[in-house]
């Protein structure tokens, strides 16, 4: 459950966006919207403070999997099946062996639910980033009836 103050910011971007924002259904998982004969749906989400769990007990192989998991979820809640995913690792400062830990849990994530990645982004940013922030974004499908 958002804080009222956490309320409001959200409401606010909505208000900001919504001219722009395509017809879209609303839903607290993925969005939908009709394009070339299908429905199709679209979400992004991420990890949240699981990812301080990670560097607690330094085990990050698990962690792409949820990543791709939370996001497969919120696809297959509105009916449809996920095909294609793509992603953000924001770090503070690299770690290779742990960046490779995170993207081998993405890779297994995918196979799993038979997703295509469409790369990613990897960002270094040490004025911005405390640790480790992990999203996922997810594309879905439902055919339209005949």
């Amino acid at each position: 459950m958002p804080s009222e103050l956490e309320q409001i910011a959200v409401d606010r971007i909505v208000d900001i966006l919504r001219p722009r924002t395509c017809d879209l259904s609303h839903s607290p998982y993925a969005h939908e919207f009709q394009c070339q004969g299908l429905t199709q749906f679209l979400t992004t989400d991420g990890v949240g403070t699981k990812v301080r769990l990670c560097a607690e007990f330094k085990k990050w192989d698990t962690i792409g999997i949820e990543l791709v998991a939370m996001n497969v979820n919120d696809i297959i809640c509105r009916r449809g099946v996920p095909y294609m995913f793509t992603n953000c690792i924001s770090v503070e400062s690299p770690d290779p062996d742990r960046e490779a830990e995170i993207a081998r849990g993405i890779l297994a994530g995918a196979e799993e639910a038979c997703l295509g990645l469409s790369g990613g982004e990897y960002a270094v940013m040490p004025t911005v980033i405390k640790g480790v922030d992990l999203v996922g974004t997810c594309l879905g499908y439902r055919m339209l009836p005949e």
